[in-house]
């Protein structure tokens, strides 16, 4: 995991990211680097944070490869910056990297992660059958339907999700093309029993699924990309931030996660945000421990389900009713209460915390927004050191800080090499 900062006003941005990198067997190195320049000239950073790599390429090479080719290259717009990095991925220099093969052994691998995330829900609902007493037929006969109806269940929620940028009917229409019969395959093989009797068409359902997901906002394994800084006509910092999925027809499956933009105009505030372990900062900034926040948020909920069930069966909502009481409006004002109990609590963070957090954010000089970006992601980390998870966020944090005067500034950055015995890296560095 990660712990990743931006803290924004029209100062500049400050941008902190920890160093942990956690491999698949849970071993964790301290020695990452998650936080680079994507011009050697211009005041645009970039911060990596979910997996360490893209389509089997570190984010490092892609980044270094693409400010080697954007040399001293300029754009108005931060946008512009971002759409000419997704086009060097997609159609430019980087597109190199992810041949045909590449892809689609991913995608097939994506595949097979979501029919074991379709298992997963089939067992979920076919625990609560294993009471019953049914033989075996029975139970294929039973699992077929589970199955048709999830799938039926996943389809439908699938197409409320957004339809992502650059994607389309055609795309779904080439993964169906190209995929069925490694979707009909990894099903048969996954799923087992649950789809012995599966007919032609209950098979093209389960694609017409993947298909969907294929060019929707539907991401299972993913990195996050944050890029901060400034166009050359822009006077207040921007931030952009998308997660990053496979790519698929040679087009880069991404959302964006987060956006900000700096203005002079009214209302406009400096702003705080978090990526990857947001859990502990975010407790900082509102006052309240987000988890303990949803508690509460659910407990009231309980109590209101709780003290209505009490009057049912006391009699006291009987006998309200024998004396022509409204008991349907005493049970909704109930309801109201429970929700006017949350949105008090909101209310109460935003007037005792976000907003004069924000304001005072919004005057913060760049040393300042150094300092508290920096503490953020010190106080995340040490917040996991303290529990009993494993320390996914650590090492020493780098920072940096985007100003329209001054640029892109390191303020503390990592070695692995000592400069004193490197002079020529630091000479070849702007050679270019």
């Amino acid at each position: 995991m990660t712990a990743e900062v931006a803290v924004i006003n029209q100062y500049g941005v400050a941008l902190a990211a920890d160093s942990a990198a956690t491999l698949n067997n849970g071993k964790v190195y301290n020695t990452a680097n998650k936080l680079f320049m994507l011009s050697k000239y211009e005041p645009i950073g970039i911060m990596i944070n979910g997996s360490s790599h893209y389509m089997h390429v570190p984010w490092e090479t892609l980044i270094k490869d693409f400010r080697e080719e954007l040399r001293d290259g300029v754009f108005s717009t931060l946008s512009e910056y971002v759409e000419h990095f997704w086009s060097y991925l997609e159609v430019g220099n980087g597109s190199k990297y992810f041949t045909e093969n590449v892809q689609r052994s991913l995608c097939e691998k994506r595949v097979g992660q979501q029919i074991e995330s379709l298992k997963k829900l089939i067992l979920n609902c076919f625990d609560k059958e294993l009471d019953q007493e049914l033989d075996y037929q029975k139970l294929k006969a039973r699992a077929y339907e589970l199955t048709l109806q999830l799938i039926d269940n996943e389809k439908e929620k699938a197409k409320e999700g957004e339809i992502l940028k650059n994607f389309n009917d055609e795309d779904k229409e080439k993964f169906i093309e190209e995929y069925s019969d490694t979707v009909i395959d990894m099903s048969k093989s996954i799923l087992g029993y649950a789809v012995e009797q599966f007919k032609d068409e209950d098979f093209k359902t389960l694609v017409d699924l993947l298909g969907e997901l294929i060019i929707r906002r539907s991401f299972i394994v993913y990195s996050e990309v944050v890029i901060a800084g400034y166009g050359k006509e822009e006077l207040f910092p921007q931030l952009q931030a998308f997660n990053v999925g496979v790519m698929f027809n040679n087009k880069i499956r991404k959302s964006q996660s987060s956006i900000h933009e700096s203005t002079n105009e009214e209302g406009c505030q400096g702003d705080v945000i978090t990526f990857a372990q947001t859990n502990t900062a975010r407790s900082f900034i509102r006052g309240v421990d987000p988890i303990l926040e949803g508690y509460i948020y659910e407990y009231s909920n309980t109590l209101k389900n709780q003290y209505i069930s009490l009057l049912k069966d006391s009699g006291a909502l009987q006998k309200l009713a024998e004396i022509e009481f409204d008991t349907d409006k005493l049970v909704e004002e109930m309801s109201k209460c429970a929700e006017s109990s949350k949105e008090d609590i909101s209310s109460y963070i935003v007037s005792e915390h976000l907003s004069p957090m924000a304001s005072v954010i919004n005057s913060l000089p760049k040393n300042e927004l150094i300092e508290m970006a920096e503490s953020l992601v010190s106080m995340v980390a040490l917040r996991m050191k303290m529990s009993d998870a494993a320390e996914s966020v650590g090492g020493p944090v780098d920072v940096a800080v985007i100003s329209k005067g001054d640029g892109f500034v390191w303020v503390k950055r990592k070695h692995y090499f000592k400069p004193e015995f490197n002079r020529h890296f630091f000479d070849n560095y702007y050679r270019h």
